[in-house]
């Protein structure tokens, strides 16, 4: 896009049209009776953010080419150039980042910073954001180390891996080119779900750009849940553990426990003794894993013992109950098996038994043949999209007649990209113990099709390796599009920017893509191009993912097209107005500074009149209009 700018200066025209005479500012030398062809003005402006040594923090190049031309036998009789260059040097830090809003976990180990209020195109000199963390609130950043560092134009920052279930204060600073910034901050606090209070909003807006105002109609509803339990989430009953025969390896399952009735549990402690476990006094957590997990697999454990477990549900505030109830993991002796059922009875009725116990032995002769295939044509198994989890399928055996093969010891259940009939050298993706017909396999991707085959193991470890895998799909993670990213043509040197919008399960975080590779900090809902090369041509879409999963748009194309017009722009002073006018099918743009933004003038025709008396500058150029793609 060929630009030409005209710069009025403390209401001073820099460039003045006197008929057939131009008069060039800071000159002595007046040039009369030239007839002016051709003018041409170029920029180029680099922010070099502390790479080069020394920190440059802006370069701006000038380069004005005047063809003066006095009669036909010589076109080109004068030529003049004249190249401007300037280092423009601030002692000014950018301002402060005061406005962060911050969109964290329940438990806190993931938040999505966002500063898109931030006006640093105004600033012109931010090379980059710093963010700092700390546990204690915080005014000012002098000592500290920033954890991450974002480039300039970024407005928001996903990050991951903080300490769960604990209060954090953040603080973004914007640094210039040289290295400046200033330490005073504005923390922003991100507090995990409080004890018994759990709160959600949702605002929704509807409407379009016209007819005004922009949005039509808004609605937004707020819902506050108090969960006022005095005590804390009740015990998980029934426990299933699965082993390896040399017990060395162990899954404890709790899928029956339903913790959306709770409300507010935000992990589980997985408990481990060599003896039955009674109390947690004196044992230390072996494990701790994430709310809506349900099960867990310890490897390198003691082998040829017995093994004892508990799993106790915990809240967001940290409350836990005492009471214990336990699972025993019993490795098989070369031909015995044993099994232990403990059941207590607690503040009930005074009676004579206010405990009991009950061991079981059972012997175990194994057989010579495995256990019946659980796939296969006719057999029953299913799988299916889940209809209670996000990212997974739900498994179904239960037409599998398990006490018929009489030494079925668990289930293993093995997972592909592609049809399989053996098992052969797979490793399977779980385990599940004997009784149990039902699974839900989850943490898959929802764009992909997965094939899923189960295999029923004896006491000895012997399985039958040949299956019929069924295919399946995952759930989806809970996220619809409102609007995705439209295909859109742009000049050479224009701009551009993509939308998404989208609902469901948040927060969320964005990831823009060109041509299908990841575009390095472009991780807002909107993507703002400027200054278009040739080569910001070709798709763009966004990857969108919260804690269940990711989906991508659709793809969005931007073409991009050379203007070989040249815009003509005429200026002159009358009074305390400035004229402008100009010819061709062009849009009059205005900023108040050089480096922009520029915005177009709605309605501006030319001759078009700005009054400068009260403005110490403003700067004009045109633009090409796009042209109208029919589709």
């Amino acid at each position: 896009m060929n630009l030409l700018v005209v710069n009025l200066l403390r209401c001073a025209l820099a460039l003045a049209f006197v008929g057939t005479a131009f008069v060039a500012q800071g000159q002595n030398q007046v040039l009369t009776n030239a007839f002016i062809t051709q003018l041409i003005s170029r920029e180029y402006s680099v922010d070099i953010g502390g790479v080069q040594t020394p920190d440059i923090q802006q370069l701006t190049s000038r380069e004005f080419s005047v063809s003066i031309d006095n009669g036909p036998a010589n076109p080109w009789s004068q030529l003049s150039s004249r190249e401007y260059s300037t280092v423009l040097l601030s002692g000014t830090p950018p301002p402060q980042v005061s406005a962060i809003t911050a969109s964290n976990s329940p438990s806190g180990s993931r938040v999505l910073l966002n500063w898109s209020n931030y006006n640093q195109w105004a600033v012109g000199t931010v090379a980059r954001f710093d963010i700092y963390y700390s546990s204690q609130p915080f005014t000012s950043v002098a000592g500290m180390t920033p954890i991450l560092s974002m480039p300039a134009e970024s407005v928001a920052s996903l990050l991951t891996n903080l300490p769960p279930l604990e209060d954090y204060y953040v603080a973004v600073v914007a640094v210039d080119a040289l290295g400046n910034y200033l330490p005073a901050v504005v923390y922003k606090g991100v507090y995990v779900i409080s004890p018994q209070v759990i709160t959600r909003e949702l605002t929704l807006a509807i409407g379009n750009d016209t007819p005004q105002p922009q949005f039509r109609q808004t609605s937004s509803r707020e819902l506050s849940l108090v969960v006022d339990q005095a005590t804390p989430p009740p015990a998980i009953s029934k426990i299933m553990t699965a082993l390896t025969p040399t017990g060395d390896s162990v899954t404890v399952n709790w899928n029956g426990y339903n913790q959306w009735a709770f409300g507010d549990i935000a992990s589980y402690a997985v408990y481990y003794a060599a003896s039955p476990i009674t109390s947690l006094a004196g044992l230390t957590t072996y494990a701790t894993v994430p709310g809506e997990t349900f099960s867990l697999t310890l490897n390198g454990l003691p082998p040829w013992q017995d093994h004892y477990f508990t799993v106790v549900p915990v809240d967001a505030a940290g409350n836990f109950g005492t009471n214990v109830i336990y699972a025993g993991a019993y490795p098989l002796s070369p031909q015995g098996l044993s099994r232990e059922v403990s059941l207590s009875i607690d503040n009930g009725p005074a009676t004579v038994y206010s405990q009991a116990s009950s061991r079981e032995f059972s012997a175990l002769i194994t057989g010579t043949n495995t256990a019946a295939p659980v796939t296969g044509i006719g057999s029953g198994f299913t799988a299916f999209t889940s209809v209670s989890a996000y990212n997974a399928i739900d498994l179904d055996w239960t037409s599998y007649n398990e006490l018929f093969q009489q030494d079925v010891l668990r289930y293993r259940v093995y997972i592909a990209n592609n049809f399989f009939q053996d098992v052969t050298g797979m490793t399977p993706l779980t385990y599940v113990p004997a009784g149990i017909q039902r699974f839900t396999l989850t943490n898959l991707f929802s764009s992909l099709t997965y094939f899923v085959a189960v295999v029923a193991e004896d006491g000895s470890g012997n399985f039958n390796p040949l299956v019929y895998a069924i295919s399946a799909q995952p759930s989806g993670p809970d996220i619809t599009f409102y609007s995705q990213p439209q295909s859109q043509v742009a000049y050479l040197g224009g701009s551009a920017s993509f939308n998404v919008s989208v609902s469901g399960a948040g927060p969320f975080g964005y990831q823009w893509l060109f041509n299908g590779q990841p575009l390095p900090g472009r991780i807002a809902d909107k993507l703002s191009l400027a200054n278009l090369p040739l080569s910001a041509a070709g798709s763009y879409s966004v990857a969108i993912n919260n804690y269940y999963g990711s989906v991508t748009s659709s793809v969005a194309n931007l073409t991009i097209i050379v203007d070989t017009n040249t815009p003509s722009l005429a200026a002159a002073q009358n009074g305390a107005n400035l004229v402008l006018n100009w010819s061709g099918p062009f849009v009059l743009q205005t900023a108040t500074n050089l480096a922009g933004p520029f915005s177009d003038l709605p309605g501006a025709t030319s001759v078009y009149t700005n009054a400068i008396a009260n403005e110490p500058q403003r700067f004009f150029r045109l633009r090409s209009k796009l042209p109208v793609i029919k589709k």
